[in-house]
């Protein structure tokens, strides 16, 4: 089963991972086996999005005890709250070894009467010396149907949480839910490809999405407008997609008291790990300074990204900070520019991510705000790119660019004015440029007296035509290679650079 959550937060309160992280403990205490949740994130260019434009994805591959677990509800004095008889289980340790990939689903089905499907489930994993981790996605059962009880119950426990823990109040927020309890067809699964692609570079409709949740035979639930749909089904379809390219985040939970308080993350130990763990570690840091706890009044305390989840537990550890209540690590699209597809010029549209290859051909502008402007040409047509005021020392490299300079450009293209945010560049071939020496042989200063005129030593008063003055080479600050805006003005989904070496990626 696919459950898929969005657009439960706004920019002043929650956080859609914290209800996911919510919704994982419930379903653990009712002994369900989850794979590691998702935090898809979707297209940057879409208007309406919360704060990150992401939504949350959790798979349910089976229970425990399911037999057990009806006739423990069944059971009026029984105190086991749901879950299978003869079991000891220390649930407030749970969380911790899911993180870990460490629950003990063997110690948990013993003496229950598992069904068949689990059963063969825990032997796999037992046969495969792995039986403390449901996490592979290659060991786990593809596609568990839940009966119709489990059903209700788990569509009660995300109804539950999503509407205790939304921001209602914000105009801006319009939960969706997003249930599938059904085993997908080869087109079904295609069906959810092609909108993966679809929420990651276009603009979805809300009909749109309805559609297609009717296609693949899910359940929907909208709260206000519903917009949340949308990603949830996007999130849910991320598994379906072909590039499979990932990265963890860890996100440590404030205790509730403390939500819309002053943070307490004393930043020198952030700089600490970042410089510890770097570059299995991304975006930790800006010029020193502290950016994975975020300023606003949510549940997050901060957030570590990194290539596996074992360096975020080790990453964890050097961070200082308050009291943590709990923590969820997802597995995530971020840092992996699956929203970039590359392209000609004449083929970029807006509000979609764009990989772009040709020239400059024309200087570079500064226009009002300390944005740089600089326009690229290819075979197929001119588009003008920017690097805005926050990407700081990165405009300094937009400014050494000259024309006939070939480069890739990766960003986002604007709809008014119709331009490219550039993500990061690659300088494939610099432009060999010249100057005119303007000294004379004589050692005096060569003075232009116009084009037909050529030039005049005002030492020696030797003249010189224009073409017969010599050049020479101008040395270039600027050196091919790879270059990117700041951590702090970094897209979610754009991939570091330090990461090239530690995922499949298409930068060229």
């Amino acid at each position: 089963m696919y459950i898929g959550i969005d657009d439960t937060d706004s920019r002043e309160k929650y956080c859609t991972t914290y209800v996911g992280t919510l919704i994982v403990e419930e379903l653990l205490k009712l002994g369900y086996i989850l794979e590691e949740p998702r935090l898809i994130r979707m297209n940057p260019m879409v208007k309406y999005k919360t704060r990150g434009n992401g939504g949350v994805c959790l798979k349910i591959v089976g229970k425990i005890g399911a037999e057990d677990t009806k006739k423990n509800n069944s059971n009026k004095n029984n105190s086991n709250n749901g879950t299978p008889k003869n079991i000891e289980y220390d649930y407030k340790q749970a969380l911790e070894d899911f993180n870990r990939g460490n629950i003990d689903y063997e110690a948990l089905s013993k003496e229950s009467n598992c069904k068949s499907s689990l059963k063969s489930h825990i032997k796999s994993l037992k046969s495969l010396k792995s039986y403390r981790t449901t996490l592979n996605p290659e060991i786990t059962e593809e596609s568990y149907k839940l009966s119709k009880s489990e059903y209700l119950e788990v569509k009660t426990i995300v109804s539950s949480i999503v509407e205790k823990y939304t921001d209602f109040d914000c105009s801006t927020t319009n939960p969706g839910i997003v249930l599938i309890n059904s085993r997908l067809t080869r087109q079904k699964k295609a069906i959810l490809k092609n909108y993966y692609n679809s929420v990651l570079t276009e603009i979805v409709s809300l009909d749109e999405a309805e559609a297609i949740i009717k296609k693949v035979g899910a359940e929907y639930i909208k709260y206000k407008k519903g917009l949340g749909i949308i990603g949830s089904l996007g999130a849910i379809s991320s598994y379906f997609s072909e590039n499979q390219t990932y990265t963890y985040e860890l996100l440590a939970y404030r205790e509730n008291d403390k939500w819309g308080t002053e943070r307490y993350v004393i930043d020198s130990s952030v700089v600490e790990m970042d410089k510890m763990t770097y570059p299995y570690t991304f975006n930790n840091v800006d010029n020193n300074k502290n950016i994975i706890a975020p300023n606003t009044k949510c549940p997050v305390l901060y957030g570590i990204r990194g290539v596996s989840k074992e360096i975020l537990f080790n990453a964890k550890e050097i961070v200082e900070s308050e009291n943590i209540d709990k923590y969820m690590i997802y597995r995530t699209n971020q840092g992996t520019d699956h929203h970039l597809r590359i392209m000609n010029i004449a083929d970029a549209r807006e509000n979609t991510g764009a990989i772009l290859s040709g020239y400059i051909s024309e200087e570079f502008t500064e226009i009002t705000g300390g944005h740089v402007l600089i326009e690229l040409t290819d075979s197929t047509g001119s588009i003008n790119c920017i690097a805005y005021e926050p990407t700081k020392k990165f405009r300094h490299i937009i400014r050494e660019l000259a024309i006939g300079d070939l480069i890739t450009v990766y960003g986002t293209i604007r709809e008014e004015p119709y331009q490219l945010n550039i993500e990061k560049i690659n300088v494939v071939k610099l432009n060999n440029l010249y100057e005119k020496v303007k000294k004379c042989e004589c050692g005096g200063t060569l003075k232009s007296k116009g084009v037909s005129s050529g030039y005049k030593c005002n030492k020696c008063g030797k003249r010189l035509k224009y073409d017969e003055i010599p050049k020479i080479q101008i040395v270039r600050n600027l050196r091919e290679g790879f270059y990117e805006v700041p951590p702090s003005a970094r897209r979610h989904l754009s991939m570091p650079l330090s990461l090239i070496n530690y995922l499949p990626n298409n930068l060229r």
